[in-house]
């Protein structure tokens, strides 16, 4: 999904939690993608493929629980940084992007 389908909510919150994952200092942070709704509770492993799309690792018997997005960053030593971003509880189902 295009960035300019996202919410300003949505984008703020996402780097915010890379923001705060990475700490201060990381002049290099670029915010990579925000993936969702995703069973966040049940992910094992987050890749980002060379094309932009991720792949993703459910962990075995792992029940999905609750939706929510996925922010992917880039830090300046090209390490990937992963926030889980669970939805509320009374937002359980498909967030709107708008």
């Amino acid at each position: 999904m295009a960035w300019t389908h996202l919410s300003r909510a949505r984008l703020a919150a996402a780097w915010g939690a890379v923001q705060r994952a990475e700490g201060p200092g990381d002049e290099g942070l670029r915010l990579v993608g925000v993936f969702g709704p995703l069973p966040v509770g049940a992910l094992e492993a987050v890749a980002l493929e060379p094309d932009g799309r991720i792949a993703v690792r459910l962990a075995p018997g792992a029940r999905p629980g609750g939706l929510g997005d996925v922010a992917l960053a880039r830090a300046g030593d090209g390490r990937l940084v992963r926030c889980d971003l669970p939805y509320p509880a009374e937002g359980r189902g498909i967030r709107r992007t708008r």
